[in-house]
């Protein structure tokens, strides 16, 4: 029989019966995004966490001016960069980003206690505490490639006419992020 009183029951049953499974399938999804949104953020401190590691220790600190490009570029010698300044997106790092730098023999301080000295030309980064030179090494946002892969800039500043930007490859090990290419995008 088609009674219409029961097709009437049985589009509210289908419809009560949608509307339960698909708030179930949003809560579920609503319950998993900030976990993975924590995840994702942690992964990405730890990806700004290598490659401005592998800024600091990739350059050739002992090469003299006049040697040959070592295998990465060098952004300084050791007298230039006693005072490495960092920034993230243009902005300081946080304390806690910081302290995850301590093990490194340099002063690792934010990009905020840098200034720029016009004399001698072509003029440089200074520490703001020290007046010595300084290197400022920064990222930019990650592009997230696949769940395992990224791309970020980056680069350094050290003055008029000392600075480098690349777009830097990184691939998740088991362990850490590990840089598999490094492409240098502009130098002054």
């Amino acid at each position: 029989m088609n009674c219409p009183f029961h097709n009437r029951w049985r589009v509210l049953f289908q419809f009560t019966l949608c509307l339960a499974l698909c708030s179930l399938a949003s809560s579920t999804l609503y319950c998993q995004a900030p976990e993975n949104a924590v995840t994702r953020a942690s992964e990405e401190e730890n990806i700004r966490e290598a490659v401005l590691r592998y800024q600091m220790t990739g350059y050739d600190s002992k090469a003299d001016e006049d040697d040959e490009p070592t295998e990465r570029p060098r952004e300084a010698s050791d007298k230039e960069r006693r005072t490495i300044l960092i920034s993230i997106s243009g902005q300081d790092p946080s304390k806690e980003f910081l302290k995850r730098l301590r093990d490194i023999p340099l002063q690792i301080k934010p990009a905020s206690k840098g200034k720029f000295e016009k004399e001698p030309f072509p003029g440089w980064l200074v520490d703001k505490d020290t007046n010595e030179r300084a290197v400022e090494l920064y990222v930019n946002e990650i592009k997230w490639t696949s769940e395992s892969k990224a791309e970020i800039e980056g680069g350094y500043y050290c003055g008029g006419l000392c600075a480098g930007h690349y777009k830097y490859k990184l691939i998740r090990s088991p362990e850490r992020w590990i840089i598999t290419s490094s492409e240098l995008v502009g130098i002054s």
